[in-house]
């Protein structure tokens, strides 16, 4: 699937905003290429971003979903990174995060590199592996948080690209 999915743009409340899915025909005008749905919005205005969740490779689409709930009610941007485990139209992928929309930020990207090109800001990764611990870092807006697929985590040669400090240890119960 070639698509970018992408969520509410920054708004007014009350004002009419879209959302749908880059590279189909366009439904009722709207962007070439975008398949739009056009709503009325009574929500309150949109933070801007002030963190950046990343997932590298995610495999589940429920845990996708409450993802993009977590960053649509903290007021993250979502960047997902290809190949993915599923379809983001996937059923349960909807049912678990997309009556957030109107809320979340969420886009595709085809690698890690291209990823990196459009956040060129402080990078942590997240792994039982790092060794930084979460709460001894002073965060910034713009920071970006990197997670691996759930099955696996991130693969060593990502963890290896950060610095050491940049590698903030995620804890988990044993068993």
């Amino acid at each position: 699937m070639d698509a970018r999915i992408f969520f509410a743009k920054p708004h007014t409340a009350g004002q009419q905003h879209q959302w749908g899915v880059e590279g189909q025909a366009a439904k009722g005008g709207g962007q070439p290429g975008v398949r739009s749905l056009a709503h009325d919005c009574y929500c309150q205005d949109v933070p801007l971003v002030v963190f950046h969740v990343v997932l590298y490779q995610p495999e589940i689409p429920p845990n996708t979903g409450n993802i993009i709930r977590l960053c649509a009610n903290s007021g993250a941007a979502l960047h997902v990174i290809e190949p993915l485990g599923f379809e983001l139209d996937d059923r349960r992928l909807r049912r678990a995060g997309l009556d957030y929309h109107e809320w979340a930020r969420v886009r595709v990207h085809a690698d890690l590199a291209a990823c990196r090109d459009a956040l060129p800001a402080r990078w942590f990764a997240l792994s039982t592996r790092g060794q930084q611990p979460y709460h001894g870092v002073d965060y910034r807006p713009g920071d970006v948080f990197l997670f691996g697929p759930e099955t696996r985590g991130l693969p060593a040669a990502v963890l290896d690209a950060l610095p050491m400090r940049q590698r903030l240890r995620l804890p988990m119960q044993a068993g």
